[in-house]
């Protein structure tokens, strides 16, 4: 979605109203279970000085509305998930997807405490633990080393699932269970990422979405564990040095090319605002 407010057009400016239908639109057309709830990012601009053809013309206050316009805006255009939410819902509702999984960065990104205490008088055997095994869906973390801190057992009502090594201390696991969040082990020292879909597969889950940062999503493709891509085009040109890609490898990583014999394309939809949505069947080996 997109806000244009030119210069002498208040009037024609787009209204709670217009962004409430226009996210009801979106929901209706691509069968989510949700609303869209990505971040509307504002531009305001307060102008306290108008120039020579205003003469003295001074509002002091124009700045402080801007800001609060902006914070207004920024609030009620957040999902449940307090980030973009509308693909994780429309794959959960289409692919028929048991669980989702993200990287260490972004599920920093959810966190709502600093640390857990450094020391815990409870010993704790390596091997899973679930809070929970009920849920229609899960949210998967891959945290080798342990360390975020969560105070919440669920993103957007899916139960988190962190991947750790056996390397991470009993306090964390200890502060884990307090939170409600379950843990799975996928090695001693660098993680087995053929092993942590073995492990979620004998939990029950058949189909995941790897929906993290670009190093994230790269690292499962050059395993050769991505067997579709579902990527949606917004209308929207970054152009800067450094921007976020969707397949990307970390500092340090060796240069290994995916493994990919083809991509077929599956399907292509065109969504609302421009937007196109395809589907990509991926074979490797």
């Amino acid at each position: 979605m997109r806000c244009l407010l030119h210069e002498l057009e208040t009037a024609r400016a787009l209204g709670v109203d217009d962004f409430a239908q226009a996210r009801l639109d979106v929901q209706t057309k691509t069968g989510s279970a949700k609303l869209p709830g990505g971040v509307l990012h504002v531009l305001a601009i307060g102008i306290n000085k108008f120039g020579d053809k205003a003469g003295g013309l001074h509002l002091d206050y124009a700045a402080d509305d801007a800001h609060d316009v902006a914070t207004a805006l920024l609030k009620s255009q957040r999902g449940s998930l307090g980030k973009a939410s509308l693909h994780a819902d429309v794959t959960l509702a289409r692919f028929g997807v048991d669980a989702w999984l993200v990287g260490r960065v972004t599920g920093q990104e959810y966190a709502k405490r600093d640390t857990y205490p450094s020391h815990s008088d409870q010993r704790y055997p390596r091997e899973s633990w679930f809070a929970r095994r009920d849920a229609p869906a899960y949210g998967v973390v891959i945290h080798a080393h342990g360390k975020i801190a969560w105070r919440r057992a669920d993103i957007g009502d899916d139960p988190i699932v962190v991947v750790l090594t056996e390397h991470v201390s009993d306090a964390h696991l200890a502060g884990l269970r307090e939170d409600g969040v379950s843990y799975i082990f996928a090695s001693v020292g660098e993680l087995d990422l053929g092993l942590v879909f073995e492990i979620l597969n004998r939990e029950g889950i058949k189909r995941l979405e790897v929906n993290g940062s670009g190093v994230t999503n790269g690292t499962f493709l050059r395993a050769g564990l991505i067997d579709e891509i579902s990527l949606a085009i917004f209308p929207a040109v970054d152009g800067t040095k450094g921007a976020s890609c969707v397949f990307d490898a970390g500092e340090g990583e060796p240069g290994t090319r995916a493994p990919l014999r083809s991509m077929t394309l599956a399907s292509s939809e065109v969504l609302e605002c421009g937007a196109v949505w395809l589907r990509y069947r991926i074979q490797t080996g």
